[in-house]
């Protein structure tokens, strides 16, 4: 009987022991810890990612190599500050459409109103004018400016501009370095340019380390002279740990576009949402929703969308010019005497004759790109289309477009 107490007591002292052995061997590494942090970081749970990165710092050991490089560890920090503060201030906007495309000229899927300017491929720059393979160039209104990006002497982009003459040639090309924003030292690149209808506010995506939360970030800046002030990242929903690019609103229709690599599903193809911009900034707060984080991710564009809204009359509204007219015949830059939007403008007979080619060309390019918005939206959502007929589409507009470029240049010509 006397021996019971001591065999039970050392019964009990093996058990606390064994539980403590269990319990420091389920204790996360210093490298689990980081991954959970960054894996954290990825869900928007940012709160989460900088206790993790707490916790990491408290479990590296003293002596010896720590198991994460230090450009790691300060990158997510910084990753994780960035994002702590953008979730405080995520944009309460309302998102009414969305379409996967391939990422190759994706840009040609943005419909914007002719006041809001053109994006258009590399091919229409002048005859040696470098630019970076897969970038638009962005034409104002007034068909006399282009703005781009351009690879300087290491191959990183720079948004550059050219002014057209009346006589066809270009002023020197005017780089903007100053929207290259050092990281470490280094220039990074500023690549996808809009240029508001203002002439000073430019929209552009930037992958500086420093500045982003994820690889491209969306930035904005206005000019001031020749040069435009320090670029003001554009927040949440429209950026996020993944490439986001391609700002751009059409003050016309009253919708804005953005592309961005989230729940693209590979790497060849990004998403396209269109929204809905506010004249004054509006962000969430917290008797909106009780979780931001999903909003923050765009999980369900239709989710920003008031309970019963009804944007079918947005979303097919045509387009129009200046005042809400509707669109004019024809926009051809004659040098010399500046835009001309009507047939009868033209002073050759043989140019207005082109004119009704345009015209016509033109309907088959755009009739041929929504066809094909179309069939990438319905394959992307699951119904069963026929693989074969976008891609003879996808050769064809190219086709088309150079048709119409054409004869646009034989108008030219002919009124010159």
């Amino acid at each position: 009987m006397t021996y019971l107490p001591l065999i039970a007591t050392s019964l009990l002292i093996i058990t606390a022991s064994d539980i403590e052995a269990v319990n420091s061997a389920r204790r996360d590494t210093p490298v689990e810890l980081f991954r959970k942090a960054a894996a954290a970081a990825e869900a928007y749970h940012f709160d989460e990612a900088a206790d993790l990165l707490e916790q990491y710092s408290n479990a590296i050991p003293r002596r010896g190599k720590a198991p994460v490089s230090e450009e790691e560890f300060e990158a997510l920090t910084g990753r994780v500050e960035r994002g702590q503060l953008m979730m405080d201030r995520v944009e309460k906007i309302i998102v009414i459409d969305s379409i996967t495309v391939p990422k190759t000229d994706f840009f040609s899927a943005y419909r914007l109103d002719s006041s809001a300017g053109t994006l258009r491929d590399i091919k229409v720059l002048p005859p040696g004018v470098p630019a970076l393979n897969g970038q638009p160039v962005f034409i104002p209104e007034s068909g006399q400016t282009m703005m781009w990006a351009m690879p300087d002497s290491t191959g990183r982009g720079v948004i550059t501009e050219l002014s057209l003459l009346a006589d066809g040639s270009y002023e020197p090309l005017m780089m903007h370095p100053e929207l290259n924003v050092e990281s470490d030292g280094e220039k990074v690149n500023a690549l996808f340019p809009f240029l508001m209808s203002d002439g000073i506010t430019l929209y552009y995506a930037m992958d500086n380390p420093e500045l982003s939360l994820g690889g491209l970030d969306i930035f904005f800046t206005r000019r001031d002279g020749t040069e435009f002030m320090q670029p003001q990242n554009v927040g949440m929903p429209y950026n996020s740990p993944a490439n986001d690019y391609m700002l751009a609103i059409d003050e016309i229709t009253g919708t804005g576009w953005w592309a961005t690599d989230r729940n693209a599903p590979d790497s060849a193809s990004v998403t396209i949402y269109r929204f809905i911009p506010n004249e004054l900034r509006v962000n969430y707060n917290d008797s909106d929703v009780e979780d931001i984080a999903p909003y923050a991710r765009l999980d369900s564009w239709r989710a920003t969308q008031p309970a019963g809204a009804d944007y079918t009359e947005l979303l097919s509204k045509p387009l129009a010019g200046k005042g809400g007219s509707s669109i004019p015949e024809i926009r051809i830059s004659i040098p010399g005497r500046g835009i001309v939007t009507a047939i009868k403008d033209l002073k050759s007979a043989n140019a207005r004759r082109l004119a009704n080619d345009y015209i016509a060309a033109l309907n088959s390019l755009r009739s041929a790109e929504q066809r094909l918005a179309d069939m990438r939206r319905d394959y992307a959502s699951g119904k069963r289309i026929n693989s074969t007929e976008i891609i003879s589409l996808e050769r064809q507009i190219p086709q088309l477009r150079s048709s119409a470029v054409g004869i646009r240049n034989e108008i030219i010509k002919a009124e010159l």
